[in-house]
């Protein structure tokens, strides 16, 4: 039984980082994070921010939707782009 929640789970994490990579722009940005936090640096409001970039990155790799989406600090970007500048 273990074996087929683990594939399930890969299966739904692998799915949300597709549909990022797929529906946001810049999506491909998230497989390619190295986690140095220049983006959070950068962010003009990532101290306001729940969950800084890096982190929401981090979640979505992780496959953990919900939480990313619930989170307010999903709707907090200006699209200034000084994340992957």
């Amino acid at each position: 039984m273990g074996d087929i929640n683990t594939a399930m789970t890969e299966q739904y994490r692998n799915d949300f980082l597709k549909e990022v990579e797929a529906n946001v722009e810049e999506g491909q940005w998230v497989k390619m994070c190295m986690q140095c936090g220049v983006c959070s640096g950068s962010c003009p409001l990532g101290p306001a921010w729940e969950h800084p970039p890096q982190e929401i990155f981090m979640m979505i790799r992780a496959g953990r939707r919900d939480e990313v989406l619930k989170s307010e600090s999903m709707w907090m970007c200006t699209s200034c782009y000084n994340c992957i500048v």
